[in-house]
């Protein structure tokens, strides 16, 4: 998986000129470090060379698509396969990163990454920081209306993990309230708007929020999760 997997992948189809670019790339210890504007945080690297988008765009000849789908298929194995230790964390941060900064208008994978960090991994500032760069992409106009079909997922997301893997209801209030305003957003926003504007405790307003996500979310693995989180609210 990762970097050879790709690399290996492209070697098959560009053979003498690929290797040579790939050789070039590794033995001169080589970061070539490209980045969308929508993830706030810089990258690191612990390997003796890392791919970024540049470079895969130029061993893969206009076919780095099939890259990002390879990604994908890959981190999808990862929900649910119970291998959530800190190495594969970082392996697959890395591997959203890298698919996203050669697409990142796949609504998908920022979605995606935001479950499995904030419900799988239980690493709230991974999924924070894909869930907040799929909003800011979003939110910048530049992304395709018709490939965003349900962009309020990532606020409901972003704002579920804010609350209760950060704690931090000021920005868990403030998210849930932009979730109601954006397109195709669901009807129960508009119900939580109302009492999200009230004061009340964050004990009681954990369990109203708990409740009414219980009640609208349609993967069970999540419900159960909610489910969860609510026992250790209520009496």
């Amino acid at each position: 998986m990762h970097n050879r997997a790709i690399i290996k992948f492209f070697l098959h189809c560009h053979g003498l000129v690929a290797s040579i670019l790939v050789a070039l790339a590794c033995f001169a210890n080589t970061n070539i470090v490209q980045s969308t504007n929508f993830f706030d945080k810089p990258k690191s690297f612990n390997a003796s060379y890392q791919l970024s988008a540049r470079f895969v765009k130029l061993i893969s000849a206009g076919y780095w698509a099939a890259a990002v789908d390879y990604l994908w298929i890959q981190n999808l194995g990862m929900i649910g396969s119970g291998k959530y230790s800190n190495e594969t964390l970082k392996l697959t941060h890395d591997d959203y990163r890298l698919a996203l900064d050669l697409d990142p208008d796949f609504y998908e994978l920022y979605e995606q990454a935001g479950v499995l960090f904030s419900f799988f991994h239980e690493s709230p500032d991974d999924a924070i920081e894909f869930l907040a760069a799929g909003i800011r992409r979003y939110e910048s106009g530049l992304a395709p209306p018709d490939f965003w079909t349900h962009p309020a997922t990532l606020y409901i997301f972003l704002a579920y993990t804010y609350a209760f893997q950060k704690n931090d209801w000021t920005r868990a209030r403030e998210t849930y309230l932009r979730a109601a305003g954006v397109q195709n957003s669901p009807l129960y926003l508009s119900k939580m708007k109302e009492w999200l504007k009230e004061k009340s405790s964050e004990r009681i307003l954990a369990i109203r929020v708990l409740k009414i996500l219980i009640a609208n979310t349609k993967d069970d693995f999540i419900r159960k999760k909610y489910e969860e989180k609510l026992k250790q609210y209520e009496p």
